[in-house]
């Protein structure tokens, strides 16, 4: 269901960035149009790995700290998330992520519902 589409992968932080390399390689399979990360923090070297990668067509990471030691050092409470406290937290989202996605340039309004579900399928 990524066919031809714009695809945004958002992850809690990168440390080494093998599973996300792994998880473009299946997305870029799986013929993305376009392939954005979106990460809060990450160390350095592995942003550059990452941009580096043929498949990545953005890398958008907030932080990168110097030195880094672990994604959990830069949150209050790093604690496991459930499958179904993951699911309820975006659907109460999706009031906020349909303005935003609606901004987007590239993205039609009758794609957003689906770009919502993209977004849940690859983040859990």
């Amino acid at each position: 269901f990524v066919k031809n589409k714009k695809v945004i992968l958002v992850d809690d932080g990168i440390a080494t960035g093998n599973t996300m390399l792994a998880t473009v390689d299946l997305i870029h399979g799986e013929g993305a149009a376009e392939i954005t990360l979106a990460i809060p923090v990450a160390p350095s070297s592995t942003v550059k790995k990452l941009q580096a990668s043929p498949y990545i067509d953005k890398v958008i990471c907030l932080y990168e700290p110097k030195p880094f030691y672990a994604i959990g050092e830069f949150y209050q409470d790093f604690g496991q998330v459930s499958d179904e406290e993951a699911i309820s937290i975006l659907e109460k989202s999706e009031m906020v992520f349909k303005p935003i996605i609606s901004k987007i340039s590239g993205f039609e309004q009758g794609d957003q519902g689906e770009f919502l579900i993209q977004i849940a399928c690859f983040y859990l």
